[in-house]
């Protein structure tokens, strides 16, 4: 019984705390609700400092497509009091709430806009997604045949497509992280294969996730041009190979296919570079991006080479250790999250 009453007692404890919360917060807006126009007011005649008591026990209560514009009359009372630190203090507040004001800006004293300008301004966090194609190319490391027949390897074009964070240290310098589901395709002939022509093609899926440092180098207007260098790391998904051999005598065809996964390296290791162009567009930035890829690893698994050998008599085909260099061209876009923006005046 004792219990039963501790818990309603409790209860209407909280609940009390919560009503009373919700009518302060309540009155706090119904308070606050003209208060903008009112500090507008004030400043109009020339009460800077009746402007900046009326805001600022009400800032927290307005909504956020209005606060910036708090934040400015507050600087620009500041501004004609000569209280620097506050004035700067404001600015900050100002362009957090609103990073493109300075593109936008209402009609300002020019010794504000003088002010603003000295600003720079940048998001901390841009995420986002990315998709495009590949030009995969092939570098042999060493030549495997059962005949003892040379081979060329031929190029082929894939795809790559996921998504994007992007983290600024400082306005020209970031780190982006990207996550990618990727197809990389490349090709295998043999003329003279104990008097057949070979043809090998395989399409390999991988999980791909490149590690770069960007260096904004130049902008201009809504332009941004980086470069950067990092790393890539590849997991192995899966594999489909074909083969067709024809009698160079007789012109027969036979055509075979073979799933290799036990025969492919799990994880391969790049290194990249490339140059990023980003473009702003409504609230984010359009990205176009070209990388090339150098990689380190073999995508053959040696100890499994010959572990399908009914495959590799009948066709007379085993495969040769090779490493992949593939050319990345992709598009995608990246937003800011809002409210993650680094404001600080310019050393220029």
């Amino acid at each position: 019984m004792k219990e039963h009453t501790i818990k309603n007692r409790l209860t209407t404890v909280f609940l009390s705390v919560f009503i009373a919360i919700s009518v302060s917060a309540q009155q706090k807006q119904s308070t606050c609700s003209g208060s903008l126009t009112a500090a507008n007011k004030e400043y109009e005649a020339g009460r800077f400092s009746q402007c900046v008591e009326i805001l600022k026990p009400c800032i927290e209560n307005l909504s956020a497509e209005v606060q910036f514009e708090a934040y400015r009359l507050m600087a620009l009372s500041y501004i004609n009091q000569n209280e620097n630190e506050k004035t700067h203090e404001a600015i900050v507040n100002l362009l957090r709430h609103k990073p493109d004001y300075r593109d936008f800006p209402y009609f300002d004293p020019l010794e504000f806009t003088k002010l603003l300008a000295k600003y720079d301004v940048w998001a901390l966090l841009e995420m986002g997604m990315k998709g495009g194609m590949n030009f995969n190319t092939v570098r042999p490391i060493k030549n495997y045949s059962v005949t003892g027949s040379p081979a060329e390897f031929s190029p082929g074009t894939g795809y790559q497509a996921g998504f994007v964070a992007e983290y600024f240290f400082r306005k020209n310098i970031s780190v982006d992280a990207e996550f990618l589901y990727e197809g990389l395709n490349y090709g295998r002939k043999a003329t003279n294969v104990s008097g057949w022509s070979q043809e090998f093609t395989e399409k390999l899926n991988y999980f791909n996730i490149p590690v770069t440092g960007r260096y904004y180098f130049y902008r201009w207007n809504a332009l941004q041009f980086a470069a950067e260098l990092g790393m890539q790391m590849q997991l192995f998904n899966a594999t489909n190979s074909n083969i067709i051999l024809k009698n160079n005598i007789t012109g027969e065809n036979v055509q075979n296919t073979i799933e290799q996964s036990k025969q492919r390296s799990s994880t391969l290791y790049y290194a990249l570079a490339g140059l990023a162009v980003k473009y702003k567009l409504g609230g984010g930035n359009l990205c176009l991006n070209a990388r090339y890829a150098y990689g380190f690893s073999n995508i053959v698994n040696a100890d499994k080479r010959y572990d399908d050998l009914d495959f590799i008599l009948a066709n007379q085909y085993v495969d040769s250790d090779i490493s992949f260099n593939p050319l990345y061209i992709s598009l995608g876009y990246q937003f800011p999250l809002q409210g993650l923006y680094v404001v600080k005046l310019s050393k220029k």
